[in-house]
């Protein structure tokens, strides 16, 4: 037998949506009223307010884990208008960035990274120390035009706070680009992070059986089954 559990997740969302998992290990059926998850304030200001606290509490985990942390900002030069086409590659052009300094032959471990429009990125680093302008350097070779590079030490636990708060003003500022087609931004990451310790970063059993996982079934409210104890038809 098939028991339907309600899993209410949504908060205050907006456009929060009804969707069915199945335990692939006991077969219990979960509905769970989902959030939108939604970044900008104007789509769903609850849902963007519950991703910042999520992010924040990453950054600072992660932060806390590295061992040589450095603050970083790129900047690209000369963007015009409302918003540069440029800024949407500038995951790639920051993946570039850290491959030359490696092949350098220089340390580069986890790190965390906001962008900010119309032309930043604002990152923590666990690198070591890379003098200023060998790093503008690369940078203009990068990006072509652009060779502004601000690094600086964060040397002690009270710096690490400055640090994620410093980052998580940017995140907030990230959620409310005025005059910016939202539609350039899907699938576009305003936050993103790469090789962060997070073994203490909280991990649930989404079942009561312990094991798991949950398969998607469908995205239907399917009632009937709230209200009588029959197992649905094979999936």
């Amino acid at each position: 037998m098939i028991v339907n559990v309600r899993h209410v997740a949504s908060g205050g969302c907006i456009n929060s949506r009804l969707r069915r998992y199945q335990c692939e290990n006991c077969g219990t059926l979960h509905t769970y009223d989902l959030r939108c998850n939604r970044r900008f304030d104007v789509e769903c200001p609850d849902c963007a307010a519950a991703w910042r606290r999520k992010v924040v509490k990453k950054i600072a985990l992660g932060v806390a884990n590295m061992k040589t942390p450095k603050f970083v900002t790129l900047t690209l030069a000369g963007v015009p208008g409302e918003f540069r086409s440029k800024l949407l590659l500038i995951w790639g052009l920051r993946k570039y960035f850290f491959k030359v300094l490696r092949r350098r032959g220089y340390r580069i471990d986890g790190w965390v990274a906001i962008v900010e429009a119309p032309n930043h990125i604002h990152l923590i680093v666990d690198m070591e120390y890379i003098p200023q302008h060998e790093m503008a350097e690369v940078w203009r070779t990068v990006t072509g035009d652009s060779f502004i590079v601000d690094v600086r030490a964060v040397l002690d636990s009270a710096g690490r706070d400055r640090a994620v708060n410093y980052l998580a003003k940017y995140l907030g500022k990230s959620q409310c680009w005025d005059q910016v087609n939202l539609s350039l931004l899907k699938g576009f990451h305003l936050f993103n992070n790469n090789g962060l310790h997070l073994e203490s970063w909280p991990k649930e059993c989404p079942c009561d059986c312990g094991i798991g996982p949950l398969r998607f079934v469908c995205e239907d409210e399917y009632v009937h089954w709230l209200y009588f104890e029959v197992k649905p038809p094979d999936l």
